[in-house]
């Protein structure tokens, strides 16, 4: 144990410690320590006590529980998965073992795998609404709304039902196109805790379809407030932004988004768009050539390359840059609108008309391409509400 982490333990983890080298076969004192010692955040101190312990107690599920436990206050969830498997290995069967072990998989994105571990639970009292909870999540994250429905619906009619059971129920219905239906479950579930999450981004999508822009900015806004770094609600607001023309506030949503998810080729590709039209040329060239990193055969991507250098007089090397877009794909909304703007500054008014005419009936397409890009689905985004507690 370091100094440092000697000046951190409570006076109770400091007296358990003293005991424990008096008494080091003492497998519930141990336990007792490195407890006390996790409540300190001592993780290095905890990591030393579980190692010491397995050696003297190698068919302890408790130490493995515990190292789960340190693995999880690193952020290792691969780790802490590992551990509760070995606990498992010897506590076989261990209902609460085995929901936890569901619950990282699903953490980790391993949705089907824990789904399957679930498939060995029976509903047990003071799990059930949990197991429920989780079960629903994991098909919303394959993408199959309907499922989760399926599962909730009896739950959330119940008159105990929680909040939290409620609100996810209401996104649910939202996202299998049950709009009106969901109305009813999200009031109720604010109306329960107003800062139920799922609730809130209902009540949000709502205001989108209603066409009113500034209250669901606000919605989502209130969502973040409970989950800072939700990637839906910011991908939302970035919608948002980018439709009203605020490209500042937009670029700034992205960055938030690109933070989190920095292998988005479309949401570089959008980011740089922002910064185009806020005349940064330099970090729209790096937002776009990084999208190109990532997708260098995206031709939205080379278009609006294509569009960049033209607003810098580099006329050669747009022409460039959109020949390789029309190799990709020469139906791109992007690039057959880059085509135009390179006629005109080639002074070649006629060509641009006659491009433009061919593409006058996609123009509402065309106009709605870069919002459309923010609904993309986004792929690696662990969806699962909450930080892993284990029971």
């Amino acid at each position: 144990m370091s100094t440092n982490e000697s000046e951190t333990l409570s006076a109770r983890a400091l007296r358990l410690l003293r005991y424990l080298e008096h008494d080091s076969s003492n497998l519930q004192l141990r336990l007792d320590a490195i407890a006390e010692v996790l409540q300190c955040n001592s993780l290095d101190t905890a990591d030393g006590l579980i190692v010491d312990g397995m050696a003297l107690h190698p068919r302890s599920p408790q130490l493995h529980v515990q190292s789960a436990d340190v693995a999880l206050a690193r952020g290792d969830y691969h780790r802490a998965l590992s551990a509760l498997e070995n606990a498992l290995m010897i506590e076989c069967g261990d209902r609460v073992l085995t929901y936890n072990k569901a619950f990282l998989q699903a953490c980790l994105g391993q949705y089907r795998e824990a789904l399957e571990t679930m498939s060995q639970l029976p509903s047990v009292d003071g799990l059930m609404t949990e197991q429920v909870l989780l079960s629903a999540r994991c098909w919303q994250c394959l993408g199959e709304p309907e499922r989760a429905v399926g599962i909730l619906e009896c739950v959330a009619a119940e008159p105990d039902a929680t909040a939290e059971v409620i609100g996810l129920y209401a996104l649910l219905l939202h996202d299998c196109g049950r709009t009106i239906e969901a109305v009813a479950p999200s009031d109720r579930a604010l109306a329960m805790d107003p800062l139920q999450f799922e609730a809130r981004l209902v009540r949000a999508s709502d205001a989108v379809r209603a066409g009113d822009r500034i209250r669901a900015h606000g919605e989502y806004k209130k969502a973040l407030e409970v989950r800072p770094n939700d990637v839906r609600a910011w991908l939302e607001v970035a919608r948002i932004e980018v439709a009203e023309g605020n490209f500042s506030d937009a670029g700034a949503a992205l960055q938030r988004l690109l933070g989190m998810i920095p292998e988005n080729a479309a949401l570089w590709l959008v980011l740089g768009w922002c910064h185009l039209m806020n005349e940064d040329a330099p970090s729209c060239r790096k937002a776009f050539e990084q999208a190109l990193q990532l997708d260098s055969e995206n031709a939205s991507v080379l278009a609006c390359m294509a569009v960049l250098e033209l607003s810098l007089g580099g006329i050669a090397a747009s022409g460039e840059h959109l020949a390789n877009a029309r190799r990709i794909d020469p139906d791109d909304a992007a690039t057959r609108l880059a085509q135009v703007l390179l006629y005109r500054a080639q002074g070649d008014e006629g060509a641009a008309a006659i491009e433009l005419m061919a593409i006058q009936d996609d123009m509402p397409v065309i106009a709605g391409a870069l919002e459309g890009l923010l609904h993309r689905p986004v792929k690696g985004v662990v969806a699962i509400s909450g930080g892993p507690t284990l029971h």
